[in-house]
């Protein structure tokens, strides 16, 4: 019988989707869960897709080689993988983590793309959201199917409710981490000031000013992704990693050469 210490080390499928956008449970995955006898955090990885999640994941178990990494335009991942080897975190907690499918590909839609992005949050002790370059209004942008969770996600058995649950889904959502990947900007405020990545990350949930937008709704909308985040998770922080050819550079170093 296969032991938790005999097992290869490799990604397994934890879910796959159907032709009709079921999810369809993997039993080895199941089976390898099953077996951890300690207390189970679980960290995941999300985002777009092709903007290196997989790569990220195998730095975080410390792999060259582990989630499939693409080197297409095509998406890589598909459905949610588990690594089958969990990781020691304390003598009483052990971690595994999961890769998921990249949201926004041109083979799914919004509504697939937000029951993946719901059922990773409700796997999750740890969402960690990949993205790219900064934390700008397309990056916001991206995250907009949040402002659908609650379509999916019920905290009580009454949908019509779902206005005065908002706050409730806090002690159910994990804590969110927003990775910002090739970052190479200076982490200044308005005034010029220097600031923190938590810092950076607040900044940007700032209710914008709906004067500044010609269409209302435009504005209302930005607002609601912003305010959602906000209060989905309140355990929130923020990390900047800068390129390596960045490392003891800054863009306007690198403009004066």
């Amino acid at each position: 019988m296969e032991t938790e210490t005999s097992r290869e080390e490799r990604p397994i499928q934890l879910f796959s989707i159907a032709p009709n956008g079921n999810f369809v449970l993997n039993r080895e995955a199941v089976n390898m869960v099953r077996s951890i006898k300690k207390k189970i955090a679980v960290v995941a990885v999300a985002g777009q897709y092709r903007t290196g999640k997989s790569y990220l994941l195998n730095r975080l178990i410390g792999r060259q080689n582990g989630f499939e990494l693409g080197s297409t335009i095509n998406p890589c991942t598909k459905g949610l993988w588990v690594w089958n080897h969990p990781l020691v975190v304390t003598d009483d907690i052990q971690a595994i983590f999961l890769d998921t499918e990249g949201l926004a590909s041109v083979s799914r839609n919004v509504h697939l793309d937000t029951k993946i992005f719901a059922i990773t949050l409700l796997l999750s002790s740890y969402f960690v959201y990949n993205s790219l370059n900064a934390i700008d209004e397309k990056a916001l942008d991206s995250l907009s199917l949040v402002v659908s969770l609650s379509k999916y996600i019920h905290v009580n058995s009454h949908p019509a409710q779902i206005s005065e649950e908002l706050d409730e889904y806090t002690q159910y959502f994990p804590f969110f981490m927003w990775v910002v990947r090739d970052f190479a900007l200076r982490l200044v405020d308005a005034s010029q000031q220097a600031i923190n990545d938590r810092q950076y990350l607040e900044n940007v949930l700032r209710p914008v000013d709906p004067d500044k937008y010609p269409d209302p709704e435009q504005a209302a909308l930005k607002n609601e992704i912003r305010g959602k985040l906000s209060t989905f998770f309140k355990e929130r922080d923020c990390v900047t990693l800068v390129p390596v050819s960045y490392t003891h550079l800054t863009l306007p170093t690198i403009c004066s050469v």
